[in-house]
Formats: structure tokens, sequence, C-alpha cells
């Protein structure tokens, strides 16, 4: 009897332990997992998603668009450099390392190399490309599929090359009152960034704010700085108000697609649930739609949640693989910079407007009238920009943005920079745009 009972109990555990074992082998090898279902063709949706953004109803795009004369310009503006200045400036592996010939910091520009430069793009028809480029930004940046996130990175960098020279053209031709001449080197810039913010991907738009937003604070030191007669200074608000800033719905959208392609293509298809590809797959999805339902809300709301999602432990596993790209309060940051930089653009521009026409500022917004009938909002405050006349003022008057904060601190300077009155360690502190910001002394100890 003892013997039948050992026996049975072995057995039971035998059983119990087998039973265990296809349970766990189960847990890790089978995957039970939401798995993704949606379509593969990653680089063709992509593509897709470009082509609608930059298509209009009566100018659809087809194939790549101008593609092919962006890759001329981007091309030539290497060849031209390195002709000019003698030298390669390719660095191993193929990126461009760019020279600081234009560029005030960290040391002046220099006039000689510089010119040297503009000659030799003049040469190679740049100017002419762009110009042409400028007039139809339309084209689709094909993806590598080595690196999808950046295809060619010299494609940013040429760009970004480009708009120095164009801001360093235009403040030579603003400074020797060729405003005509000024307004070219401005839309050949914002003809690139223009390009760049139907690309869908934040690497794209984040570059596309950023060189928009160099050109309306370009435009708007100009105005401070000389004397520019009215109606050209109505032409570089006219300039300011036609361009279309990036979608970042669109671009959220993009870099979906972008990290899905990742994903399928560098997991194995694991049975390990944990890892699986299906399961990495559907915790990408699910945090763009959390980023993407974010981009209503008041920017203090949605960097909370970005915030969030970026510290969150899918978002951390996904980071390994690089799948979830640019989260982490640049997106969202970026994109409420340049929106704020456009508003005040055109705002000052139309103040300035109103000055050469009355020979004084206006009492409010409002009083800008015709010459601005929607007032642009602030992305920081419902109440938008505040502006009052000022007479201690060099212009009359005083433009600033609550900040991130949202609080009207009476243009309260940032003991550091100004934009960190943008960002939560700079709350009880507003974000200047004119009279400009300047660093307040230190305070004795």
């Amino acid at each position: 009897m003892k013997t039948k009972s050992l026996l049975l109990g072995c057995s039971t555990f035998l059983l119990m332990l087998v039973v265990a074992s296809l349970g766990v082998a189960s847990y890790l090898f089978i995957d039970i997992g939401p798995r993704w279902t949606g379509p593969t063709d990653f680089a063709q949706q992509h593509a897709a998603l470009v082509r609608s953004a930059a298509s209009t109803p009566d100018r659809p795009l087809t194939g790549d668009g101008n593609w092919p004369l962006f890759v001329r310009i981007r091309d030539n503006t290497i060849a031209a450099h390195e002709r000019a200045l003698g030298g390669e400036i390719r660095r191993t592996g193929g990126s461009v390392r760019w020279p600081d010939v234009f560029d005030p910091f960290p040391g002046e520009p220099d006039p000689a190399k510089a010119q040297a430069v503009i000659d030799a793009l003049e040469a190679d028809g740049v100017f002419k490309d762009l110009d042409l480029f400028a007039s139809d930004p339309r084209a689709v940046r094909r993806l590598d599929d080595a690196n999808p996130q950046l295809g060619d990175p010299n494609d940013f960098s040429t760009i970004r090359q480009l708009a120095r020279i164009s801001v360093y053209r235009f403040r030579a031709d603003a400074a020797a009152g060729r405003h005509a001449d000024a307004r070219v080197h401005i839309r050949r810039a914002l003809g690139l960034a223009q390009f760049l913010s139907v690309q869908a991907s934040t690497l794209a738009a984040m570059n596309a704010d950023s060189i928009a937003g160099l050109m309306m604070g370009t435009m708007r030191d100009a105005v401070i700085a000389h004397t520019i007669p009215e109606p050209d200074i109505a032409a570089l608000q006219a300039i300011a108000e036609s361009y279309i800033p990036s979608d970042l719905a669109h671009s959220l959208q993009g870099n979906r697609l972008i990290g899905l392609s990742i994903l399928y293509r560098t997991l194995p298809e694991t049975r390990v649930l944990s890892r699986s590809r299906a399961a990495q797959m559907h915790k990408l999805d699910h945090l763009y739609n959390q980023l993407i339902a974010a981009i209503p809300l008041p920017a203090s709301e949605r960097r909370a949640i970005e915030k969030a999602i970026a510290e969150s432990s899918d978002a951390t596993a996904l980071i390994e693989t690089d799948a979830l790209l640019q989260i982490g309060t640049s997106v969202f940051e970026m994109n409420d910079m340049f929106h704020l930089e456009r508003a005040a653009n055109i705002t000052l521009l139309a103040i300035e407007r109103y000055r050469a026409l009355n020979g004084r500022p206006p009492a409010t917004l409002a009083d800008l009238g015709a010459l601005l009938p929607t007032i642009p909002p602030d992305p920081f405050s419902k109440s938008g920009l505040v502006y009052r006349p000022d007479p201690a003022s060099p212009r009359g008057y005083v433009l600033y943005s609550t900040g991130l904060d949202g609080s009207d601190d009476g243009r309260k300077q940032n003991p550091r920079y100004n934009t960190d009155a943008l960002s939560p360690e700079g709350a009880g502190t507003d974000y200047l745009l004119f009279p400009p910001f300047q660093r307040p002394p230190k305070q004795d100890p």
C-alpha cells in the first residue's frame, strides 16, 4: 500500500513537473502576446505619406518630385566648398565637416574665404538651382534601408550650411539697403525648410523648424537694426506668413513607420514573448498613439506626457533598438519654439510697419488692423504674446512670451538663458522678444 502511494505520489509529482515545464516552455517560446498584423512595406508607406503631404488638390505629387534637383544641389554644394577651400571636407564615413567661414561663432566670419565659396557656388549653378527648388520644394527623400532614420546624413547638414550662407548674405544685403536681394536669400532657405517639413520624420521636422526659426529671427533682427521702408517690411511679413510649419502628427506618423521598419528588419522572429518582434512592434505603435493624442494639449501638459512616455519601461526597451526615435521633450519643444518665433516675427514686423506709417507704435495689437488681421497665437499662452507701449524701450514698446509656465512675470529675465523660460526650470521668468534678452549681471554673494 505504501509502495503504491509512493509511486502515485512520484507519478503525480512528475506529471506536475512536466506540466510546469510545458507551461514555462509555452510562456518562453510561444508568442501569445499581440501580433503585428499590418502591412510591412514600410518604405513604400513612408514615401506615400510624404507624397500626400506635399500634394495639393490641383497639384498631385507623383514619383519623387524634385528630389533629383535637391541631390544636385547637395552634391554641387559639397564640391564647390572643396574647390574654393582647396581641400576635402568629407570625413571618414562620408559625412561632411563644414568650415566656419560664415559663422559669427566661435569666431568672426572669414570674408575672403566666404566670398570664394559663394563664387564657387555661383559658378556651379547652386543658387539658380536653389531658386528653382524654392519655387517648388516638393520632393520625396527616399529612406536608406540600412539606416532608415538618417538616409544620407549630408542631406541635413548641407541644408544647414546653405541656411548659414543665406543668413550671411541676407545680413550683408540688408545692411547695404539691397532689400529685394536680401529677400531672395530668405526664400531659398525657407524653401529648403519647407522641403524638410513634409519628409515624415521628427528629425527632418526638427531641422525644418530650426532653419525656419533661424530665418524668422534673422528677419526680425534686420528690421530692428536697419531703417527698412514699410513696403519692404511688408514683403518680409508676407514671406513669413506664407511659410507652412511642419505638422507634428504627420512627422510622428512617419517616425512610427521608421521605427516599425527598424524593428521588423533588426529583430529576429523569436518566440520569446518579452523580446518578440510582434510584441515590440505593438509597444512602439501604442507609444506613438499616445504621443499623437497629446498634440492638441497645452505645451506644459504635452511636455509632461512626452517625458513620462520617454521614461517608461516600454520606451526604454525600444530605445535600445533605436526604434523609439527623437522622443524626450525634443520633438514638442522644437515645434513650440518655432511657432513662437514665427508668431513673434510676424507680429513684430506688423508693429514696425505701423511705426513706419504712423511714427509711433500701436497702443494695442488690435490697433494693427489690416496690417495684422489675425494675431498669431503664442503656443505657451492662451492670452497670446504680451505687448505694451514702453517709452523707455529703444523702439517704444516691449514684446514677450510668458514662457512655459503661462504666467506673465512682467518681462522678468531668466538668470541664465532666454530659452530657459520655455522649460520647466524657467518658471517665474518670461521669454523676451523685444527688446532682446540680456543676461542679468551676477549678484554679489
